[in-house]
């Protein structure tokens, strides 16, 4: 592999697009100080993916952009392309060219390519790794690289060693075996410390197994019997029920005999006050209607006297408008007549003015000059035309002439030009199907190649997710593992606690623990109420240390538990016996004042629960106690001095009911023992749901193990499928390219024979259209010649005529200017008295119009009081007949009412009687629907017993119960019951939770065991990999220190020097040091040398490692600047002598190493800041300063 080109764009002073091409043996890059030549091995560094900022003498990374001059604005991307002949294959890439691209633009975003194909950095890394051709290899070497090795201490100089080792590789897999051989010994102690807390937890919890099995075989005979027991209770219960329904029967018939009597009295009721109403509503409608008829009366005749004074004016009205509308029409008639004369009489004068002007007009047209100048113009015009025929006649006939001879000549040469084409054509042809097919078959395995490729990216990026999912799965599953183990214990310790009543007084927990001596105590109020979450701690606040005040049913138990305490010395305890207590209320309206409060929850005896037998003891602690949200809204309650109740927030302050405050908090105030309870219950449920997400995460974890071991397999057959794709492709490209250049060449040939072929044809019809647009132009051209000379001879004649009319028509046309003028005037005065006419008739209309309407509006008066005279005297006479009408029907309803007042008095005693007699019969069935309601409640209650304590019918459960008697069974019950509470409390969910502990012990002592297995063979590798490093080292160490003698001597001239180990016995961290006698000196180490000798040293070994591992080029950036001009030619000749294997790019100022060099490129800096590169062969220059023989 050798360095092609480097291409250079915005990279610090190269603002310009460069290019540098590189050739085989000695490249030497000169000029000035600041001109730009070692950011041309900076370009290179960094386009290898170099990332240390300060090695690029920068601050930050987008310094490496060009930053602007002078005369140019700063650019906004950096762009090196470096490109490799990689026909030998060095870089493991299926491409005969590989070219890397690194671009940085100015915001910070970042691209790479391998040849024009976006990839990664690590891409870019991985790809150079192991070849020498790194950022950080010995390929590129500066003067600052020189002067650290030979200032380096043996141990940080052990790295070039191991860097030409190839070791770099081996120490990294040691890192991640390292790293991963601490996350197994993490997840080994973690899982081994759960197994030693199991271990512990073992021995309890089967002893507490054992006691549950026992609990549960007495717990199995006490339930056959309690099921019995309900079974025979229900039994009696039915067949009493049975008898009480058939009395309910009988009472329910009596209820309904007498609720129909009831019912029926109570409509014939409902229809006599119906129709006493209905007879006081007719009562009240006739002497209204009898009012209004005497008011109508009285009305009537009044307004009669005044309708004959008002006929008497309006008849007097009309009379007089009669007479006027008479006179108006009369005058209308006559001025119609008289406009429609005038309109006559101006029409006629209108008609003959038309005519006079016409003729007129006529004869002044027929003697003006005007007329002879324009057949003047005529004529001259068909004259200029006639002549322009007469010339396109003599141009037709010489077009003529030439498109004959024209035709004789183009004949001979169509025939050749046709036989060309048809062979050219039939060429192409063929090679269109050939390119078609290889095409085809091309982008066949294109498409393939690319489908291949997405399907192996996808399955790579599938590994890399699947992989990093079953890293992090494994981890959250070992995290999820030890948070589940950590409340497991914490449930455990609390539940342990809470079994040995840790949190209460010495005599609380004596009397609790010696419970079933005392049959009579039900336990500590903490355990027999219910308490929702949100209200725990108001709760406990509120009780205090009643909290652990001990519940019985009588004083005398109290008294023997206290006798119990006082003998064992055992402590003091508070009871609370259930036949004495007596429960505390806030008075109810109190109550109900306070739920109007804001903020008031409730009070706190509603707000949590207890059985039956205990509400009273609820009450007498907690009933006149209110929980209230917030100490603010509590506050307020209690400035208004209404209440007398102790109030509690929800956080736990408290307000007394004299007005005292309580609150703050304590270091340990989840302490209590209801919040205890509550704790304890939660994580219970915590523990649960983590059981259930660690079942899901194994199994998740299983499958992604499984699905990463497919994609790997998978990986590598696409991958293989992949690679004879792409040889094959290759192939088809090279054939496909041959076929693309036959058919370029064929298709210019039939083009150009094509053209040359339509040129003749265009030309054969070309003719044959020129000639019959000439005869056509010529047959037209005769056609107008002669109509311009007929043309010609008719204007002359008009030009004759019109010189004798004009003197005939002058006398005529004055005598009829006159009578136009004697004719305007008489249709002037017809028009004014036509006008005047017209106005007078529109007045007379108006005034004609007004009468009329006048007129109808006085007749419709009349007619309207003609018409109320009439109706006033008929309206009289019937208001007087239903007058007399209504004073009749008053007289009768009068009777009904007094009839209806009789009857409803009647019913209503009759009505009062029979609802007596149904409420005395609705109580019977009352207390017999009690009775009944008593006995189903019964049998209710033992059928709801039996499905809530063992999911069983009343059917199911008689298949199976005793036979002995109800109170034989009872008795056995109680005796069961003792046996139960001397066993004490259990812990039923040990049985599963023995099983649970014995089956994850088992789980995680498998996982510790492939963990130790795993353990074990990540040492193994570890041991695998030190051992490899030590025999690649040595092995290298060896081969460098061979060369590094043997080249010594070359550059000193004599002398000798070795590599030497600082301890050999540890080969994984020895270092190396260097000692070396020039000519003429002792035997010394490296740092006792001139500066001069410890450069050439410094080199030397450098050459050395390029003779162990040769690099297909190496760049120099001033290495031989520290020495003088006799070791710079040894340093030359050296290169020239070796370059054979290994290309050389030199940054050098000194002459000597010029010299040596084939191709120099020079670097200026003509434009300030702006560096460009200028070039020149040596080899060249040379063979022409050579002297001519």
């Amino acid at each position: 592999m050798q360095l092609k080109s480097l291409e250079i764009s915005g990279f610090k002073s190269f603002a310009d697009k460069t290019k540098i091409d590189f050739q085989a043996g000695m490249t030497g890059i000169v000029g000035p100080n600041g001109s730009g030549k070692s950011n041309i091995i900076e370009a290179i560094r960094w386009v290898l993916g170099e990332q240390a900022v300060k090695s690029l003498r920068g601050t930050k990374m987008t310094d490496v952009i060009f930053a602007g001059s002078d005369h140019r604005k700063r650019l906004n991307m950096a762009k090196v392309t470096i490109t490799f002949d990689n026909s030998d294959h060095f870089l493991p890439l299926d491409y005969a060219e590989v070219s890397i691209t690194r671009k940085l633009f100015r915001n910070g975003d970042s691209e790479y390519l391998i040849n024009n194909q976006a990839c990664r950095l690590k891409d870019i890394t991985n790809l150079m790794i192991d070849t020498g051709l790194g950022k950080d290899s010995f390929s590129v070497i500066s003067q600052g690289r020189v002067e650290a090795v030979f200032n380096a201490k043996p141990e940080e100089r052990r790295s070039i060693i191991e860097d030409v080792a190839g070791v770099l590789k081996y120490k990294k897999d040691k890192q991640t075996t390292e790293a991963r051989l601490a996350d197994t010994t993490d997840n080994l102690n973690r899982i081994t410390d759960i197994i030693a807390e199991l271990d512990q937890q073992r021995g309890p919890l089967e002893e507490q197994a054992s006691l549950a099995h026992d609990y549960q075989d007495q717990k199995q005979k006490y339930d056959y019997l309690d099921r019995s027991r309900l079974v025979k209770k229900v039994t009696i219960a039915h067949d009493q029920l049975v008898k009480v329904n058939q009395q309910l029967i009988q009472a329910k018939g009596l209820v309904q005999h007498y609720q129909e009597q009831v019912d029926a009295g109570a409509t014939q009721l409902a229809q006599l006050k119906s129709d006493q109403a209905a007879a006081l509503q007719a009562k009240d409608d006739l002497a209204a209607k009898n009012l209004d008829l005497t008011k109508t009366i009285e009305n009537t005749e009044g307004q009669q006297g005044v309708d004959a004074e008002r006929r008497q004016n309006q008849q007097a009205t009309q009379d007089r408008l009669t007479t006027a509308l008479t006179t108006a029409k009369d005058e209308v008639a006559s001025l119609t007549t008289q406009k429609q004369q005038l309109t006559v009489k101006l029409a006629d004068q209108q008609q003959q003015l038309k005519a006079l002007r016409a003729n007129v007009e006529k004869l002044t047209t027929a003697t003006s000059e005007a007329g002879r100048q324009q057949l003047a113009d005529q004529l001259e015009q068909v004259r200029a035309s006639f002549v322009d025929e007469k010339q396109v006649e003599a141009s037709l006939k010489n077009e003529a002439k030439n498109l004959v001879k024209q035709h004789q000549q183009a004949g001979s040469q169509t025939d050749a030009t046709t036989q060309r084409l048809v062979e050219a054509q039939a060429a192409l042809a063929q090679a269109k199907t050939t390119v078609d097919t290889e095409n085809y078959q091309l982008s066949e395995l294109q498409n393939q190649v690319t489908a291949q490729t997405q399907t192996l990216a996808k399955l790579r990026a599938d590994y890399r997710a699947n992989a990093t999912k079953y890293d992090d799965q494994q981890h959250n599953y070992y995290a999820a593992l030890g948070l589940r183990e950590k409340a497991k214990s914490q449930l455990e310790t609390l539940q342990s606690a809470q079994e040995r009543y840790t949190s209460f007084y010495a005599g609380v927990r004596a009397a609790l623990e010696h419970r079933q001596q005392f049959p009579g105590v039900a336990g500590a109020v903490s355990e027999l109420l219910t308490i929702p979450a949100n209200y725990t701690k108001a709760v406990e606040i509120a009780l205090g240390g009643q909290v652990q005040n001990l519940v019985c049913d009588t004083q005398q138990t109290a008294k023997a538990v206290v006798a119990f305490l006082k003998q064992h010395h055992a402590g003091r305890a508070t009871f609370l016996p259930v036949e004495r207590i007596e429960a505390r209320q806030l008075p109810v309206a109190t109550e109900q004042a306070l739920q109007q409060q804001a903020g008031v929850l409730g009070v706190a005896s509603e707000l949590v629960t207890c059985a039956q037998p205990y509400v009273a003891i609820k009450r007498y602690l907690l009933g006149t106690t209110v929980i209230v949200d917030t100490l603010e809204h509590a506050l307020a309650i209690s400035r208004t001095q209404r209440f007398r109740c102790k109030l509690v927030t929800i956080d736990g302050e408290t307000i007394a009911a004299s007005g005292a405050i309580t609150g703050g908090a304590t270091m340990h105030g989840d302490r209590g023992v209801l919040q205890q309870q509550q704790r304890t219950e939660e994580l219970a449920a915590d523990v649960e749901k983590m059981n259930a997400a660690l079942k899901v995460s194994e199994e998740q974890l299983q499958a992604t193990k499984a699905a990463t071991d497919d994609l790997t397999a998978a990986g590598e057959a696409s991958q293989q499928k992949l690679s004879d794709l792409k040889d094959q492709a290759s192939q088809a490209q090279a054939k496909l390219q041959t076929a693309q250049a036959a058919l370029t060449q064929l298709s210019r040939q039939v083009k150009a024979l094509t053209y040359e072929q339509s040129q003749h044809a265009d030309e054969d019809s070309s003719y044959e259209a020129q000639v019959a647009r000439n005869q056509q132009a010529t047959a037209e051209n005769q056609v107008k010649l002669t109509d311009y000379t007929q043309q010609m001879t008719t204007i002359q004649q008009q030009q004759a005529d019109y010189t004798a009319y004009q003197q005939q028509q002058a006398g005529e046309l004055r005598a009829q200017r006159d009578q136009v003028l004697v004719l305007q005037e008489h249709a002037k005065q017809t028009q004014q008295q036509l006008t005047q006419t017209d106005q007078q008739l529109k007045s007379q209309q108006a005034a004609q119009t007004q009468a009329e309407t006048e007129l109808q509006t006085v007749q419709k008066t009349l007619a309207n009081q003609q018409l109320s005279v009439k109706e006033r005297t008929t309206i009289l006479a019937k208001a007087k007949a239903a007058q007399v009408e209504v004073i009749a029907k008053q007289t009768a309803v009068q009777a009904q009412l007094t009839q209806a007042n009789d009857a409803l008095a009647d019913v209503t005693t009759a009505q009062t009687r029979t609802q007596q007699l149904l409420a005395a019969a609705t109580d019977d069935y009352r207390r017999l629907e009690l009775s009944q309601t008593k006995l189903t409640g019964e049998v209710d209650h033992a059928t709801a017993d039996l499905s809530e304590k063992y999911s069983l019918t009343l059917a199911g459960a008689q298949a199976d119960i005793s036979d002995l008697a109800l109170p034989e069974i009872e008795e056995q019950l109680k005796l069961l019951k003792r046996g139960l509470d001397e066993i004490g409390t259990v812990n039923l969910g040990a049985i599963q939770a023995f099983d649970e502990l014995a089956e994850r012990d088992d789980f995680l002592t498998k996982q510790a065991d492939d963990l130790k297995r795993s353990k074990a063979d990540l040492l193994q590798t570890m041991a695998d990999l030190d051992e490899t490093v030590v025999t690649r080292f040595k092995t290298a160490f060896d081969q460098v220190a061979t060369e590094f003698s043997a080249i010594f001597v070359q550059m000193f001239g004599g002398g000798k020097a070795e590599l030497i180990l600082t301890d050999p016995e540890h080969l994984l961290t020895s270092g190396v040091d260097i000692m070396a006698q020039p000519p003429g000196k002792k035997f010394q180490r490296l740092s006792l040398l001139s500066g001069g000798e410890r450069a050439l040293t410094a080199i030397t070994l450098l050459f050395a490692i390029l003779a162990v591992r040769p690099v297909p080029f190496s760049i120099l950036d001033e290495a031989e600047a520290a020495l003088d001009d006799a070791n710079v030619d040894r340093f030359s000749q050296y290169l020239q002598d070796f370059q054979t294997g290994t290309q050389f790019v030199i940054i050098t100022h000194r002459k000597g190493t010029m010299m040596h060099a084939n191709v120099l490129y020079g670097v200026t800096m003509e434009e300030s800041g702006v560096s460009k590169m200028v070039s020149v062969s040596l080899d060249d220059l040379k063979a022409s300063s050579k002297p001519k023989n």
